[in-house]
């Protein structure tokens, strides 16, 4: 496991204390979203919190069916982290369609 890096639609369980506010915190299932690269290079990853308790906003994404947890992606909550410092583990991978949903929302928050 010493080799191990998340990868870009990898659902991460991270520990994301301490937060400010209404940040999401704890530990919590997150969806990888930065290059494999930088995020073995640099030991930190672009991420997406993910929650048990979906509301229907437009920036939460629903996991599929068959996804490794239950809940939705919180884009709007997508934040860098020191993957190593915050204990990563992996939990398997989101559907393709999932990856790319939450992308697209990601690219229309930030006016890309």
């Amino acid at each position: 496991m010493s080799d191990w890096s998340p990868v870009p639609g990898e659902i991460v369980w991270l520990d994301f204390a301490p937060t400010q506010a209404t940040e999401q915190s704890g530990r919590r299932p997150a969806l990888t979203l930065s290059d494999s690269g930088y995020n073995a290079a640099t030991g930190r990853a672009v991420v997406a919190p993910i929650t048990s308790r979906a509301r229907g906003w437009p920036l939460e994404v629903a996991l599929a069916a068959n996804d490794p947890v239950e809940g939705a992606v919180l884009v709007d909550q997508a934040r860098c982290v020191d993957w190593r410092a915050r204990f990563a583990k992996p939990a398997g991978f989101c559907a393709p369609a999932t990856l790319e949903a939450v992308r697209g929302k990601l690219s229309a928050l930030l006016g890309l």
